[in-house]
């Protein structure tokens, strides 16, 4: 079920109905939204809720024998036999076709054995819950926190349906304690969770989804008779919009809708396009994905404590990790070994940027940084090598200007100047709780009413979230 669709209206509207009524009471609150997750979940497909069911398990008794443990020697041994079954689970079902794949290929150049593909079906937000099971043990290993007082919490963090598909990675610390306390739903919580749900719909519906076939287009028939370079071009820049969009928009329901439940999710998304450097794009793009590669793997790796070098050496690790984490493809590899380079360039021209004024470091460094980006999301959308130079070269063959070429370009620089004037607001007010909070009645219902005509005229499409593939 997609956030998108007219039928997670219509489940979100019925449960919100029962949740209300139930509130009061915690653990039959909890069993809504617990129930409730589950249909959310196996809706999609009914098979794929096995697993989230042996990952919830799994992890409850895991965490349970780490905290129990009397030594630290099997403290640890456990700690790395259940992260090993964790991502045992994830390579199986998200990687095992890409394994064989660069066994056939190694295994061609001598004329060895080729193997067949299996058939595997991805479950939807495997990446997401199996890094957020692999924090919690590790922080419970680390005395951080607590393991989950019951399976039903520990299952309720699990599958909790705002973030359960597609994010944010919650650490325990910040959300399963929020599931042992009463409901309390202000008139904040409803102002916020309605805005950023109706904000989310717009993102997607009227912006993410405009742009989606002409970026299909770009990215699928780069030929001669189908478009010029300069319709390719727009194209190309249009996936940048859609992909900002896209996540930003399930960003912004996830955290609405946990909102008018009266929880309270990390924001994961933090207008990125308003970075001045590659390190901060990544601050602010994922920023649950950011923290956590940084805390469960940068900084175990040495940081940038141990010599540029070294220090070298975890960023491509870390960057290597993050464009895999979202495929099993070589060119994601090749797009989070990118933004490797571009923060080891950052690094390096540090010291000298230092001595330049502050509006040309910024100003350049924005520049930069949102081009750099551009060209990041071309390796990230194009489907291999072959594929990448088949449209760069039809650019540069055909740059003809056509009459759809300026039509796509005035729709793709509306949208875009719409969603950064809404981005400037909130960064003028430093966060989004702050932006919305700032607007009269008046100005709220104006602007509820902005994002709900134009999501109604647009309509509801078929285009699933581009993170739910990851």
């Amino acid at each position: 079920m997609s956030f998108s669709s007219s039928s997670f209206v219509v489940f979100f509207a019925v449960f919100y109905i029962v949740y209300f009524l139930t509130r009061w009471h915690t653990k039959a609150r909890n069993f809504v939204i617990l129930y409730a997750s589950y249909v959310f979940y196996s809706w999609i497909s009914f098979n794929i809720l096995f697993l989230l069911l042996l990952s919830t398990v799994l992890n409850y008794y895991a965490a349970l024998h780490i905290a129990a443990s009397p030594s630290q020697s099997r403290r640890k041994t456990a700690l790395v036999t259940a992260t090993c079954a964790n991502l045992a689970m994830i390579i199986y079902f998200k990687y095992s076709n890409f394994g064989i794949q660069i066994f056939n290929d190694f295994s061609a150049l001598f004329g060895g054995r080729q193997f067949s593909m299996i058939t595997v079906i991805l479950p939807i937000g495997i990446s997401f819950y199996t890094f957020q099971a692999i924090s919690y043990l590790i922080d419970v290993y680390h005395r951080r926190i607590d393991p989950a007082p019951d399976l039903a919490t520990f299952a309720l963090y699990k599958a909790f349906f705002p973030q359960l598909v597609a994010g944010p990675i919650e650490r325990a610390g910040h959300l399963m304690g929020q599931f042992l306390r009463p409901t309390i739903i202000g008139r904040q919580d409803v102002v916020l969770g309605i805005t950023w749900i109706l904000g989310g719909f717009f993102r997607k519906v009227v912006v993410a989804d405009t742009m989606a076939p002409i970026a299909d287009f770009a990215f699928s028939h780069p030929t001669p008779d189908l478009a010029s370079g300069t319709t390719v071009v727009v194209g190309i820049l249009a996936f940048g919009l859609q992909i900002y969009g896209d996540f930003s928009g399930y960003s912004y329901i996830a955290r609405g809708c946990a909102r008018l439940m009266g929880f309270d999710l990390m924001s994961n998304f933090d207008r990125p396009y308003f970075a001045a450097s590659p390190r901060e794009f990544w601050r602010r793009w994922h920023v649950s994905l950011s923290t956590w590669l940084r805390d469960y793997l940068y900084i175990p790796l040495g940081g940038s404590r141990c010599g540029p070098v070294k220090t070298a050496r975890n960023v491509i690790l870390t960057m290597g990790l993050a464009g895999l984490w979202h495929g099993a493809n070589w060119h994601f590899v090749a797009w989070g070994l990118f933004h490797a380079g571009l923060m080891t360039i950052e690094r390096l021209t540090l010291p000298a940027a230092r001595f330049l004024p502050q509006a040309v470091r910024l100003g350049g460094g924005w520049l930069f940084t949102i081009v750099a980006v551009s060209v990041g999301w071309f390796i990230f959308r194009v489907d291999g090598l072959d594929a990448a130079a088949q449209i760069v070269s039809h650019v540069f063959a055909y740059p003809v200007w056509e009459s759809q070429t300026g039509d796509l370009l005035s729709l793709y620089l509306t949208l875009m100047a719409v969603t950064l004037a809404h981005d400037t607001f909130v960064e003028i007010h430093g966060d989004d709780e702050r932006a919305v909070l700032s607007l009269s009645w008046p100005g709220l219902a104006f602007l509820w009413a902005s994002f709900g005509v134009a999501v109604l005229v647009v309509g509801f499409r078929p285009v699933p979230f581009i993170y739910f593939q990851f």
